[in-house]
């Protein structure tokens, strides 16, 4: 869950980072959000109202984490809070807020745990993860562990639904370092070639020397490189003294 405290920035404090509810509300636009509460009190009830109006302002829908935590009054709580959910208008769904493949992985579990606070296993006391079925389990158990939230598991696969990906989306994305006349980064890369050619052939090119250009120029275009190659152009520009 972000930060509470709607008026403090992101930051980030000795390696730390800071999500806060300012940052959502500014650049979370088309963002699918799960909100994931310890507890049916007033801190979530804040969480709801600002996730509502999120969901209302162009946000995608936005749901709310059912989690069991194996603990006494474990199930009151979870229907509470799906109750908080329905009654903001956002939607519950049944989340095992994984932590590990599977029950054999809880004691790397913790081997991390010590690595995050600076300590050894033995040291660890409160710290350590109580719940030991944070790994993921088959259907059929959890149809048995959330009996009665049949809806909220189902919104596990529209959420699935809304989360399209393909490795083909995966690309290098680089600062678009065009100059001030308004060009694409592939205009602005084409331009210094032009200029710098002229000062490496001054007598003219020659056609095979075009012909490479031409050929090198579109594959970068068609790789969408261009701004890469601008921006290393930028670092070879910058005086070394600073």
């Amino acid at each position: 869950m972000p930060s509470p405290d709607a008026g403090q920035e992101t930051g980030r404090e000795g390696g730390g980072f800071s999500l806060t509810w300012r940052d959502l509300e500014r650049e979370g636009a088309g963002l699918l959000l799960i909100l994931l509460p310890d507890a049916p009190d007033a801190t979530l009830s804040a969480a709801l109202a600002r996730m509502e109006a999120h969901a209302r302002t162009g946000g995608l829908p936005g749901y709310v984490a059912l989690v069991r935590r194996y603990r006494p009054g474990d199930a009151a709580r979870l229907a509470r809070m799906a109750d908080m959910a329905m009654t903001a208008g956002l939607r519950p769904v049944v989340t095992g807020d994984v932590l590990y493949h599977n029950a054999g992985r809880h004691i790397l579990q913790d081997v991390l745990g010590c690595i995050r606070h600076g300590c050894t296993v033995d040291q660890l006391g409160e710290r350590r993860e109580t719940c030991s079925g944070r790994h993921l389990v088959a259907e059929r158990e959890i149809r048995e562990d959330y009996a009665g939230h049949e809806a909220a598991i189902a919104r596990s696969a529209e959420i699935a639904a809304l989360c399209r990906f393909s490795l083909d989306d995966l690309a290098y994305q680089y600062p678009d370092e065009t100059d001030a006349s308004g060009n694409t980064p592939q205009e602005t890369l084409a331009a210094l070639v032009r200029t710098h050619l002229k000062d490496r052939y001054p007598a003219g090119a020659p056609d095979g020397v075009l012909t490479q250009l031409r050929h090198e120029l579109d594959l970068i275009a068609s790789l969408d490189y261009a701004p890469y190659f601008l921006t290393v152009n930028r670092i070879g520009l910058a005086d070394p003294r600073q």
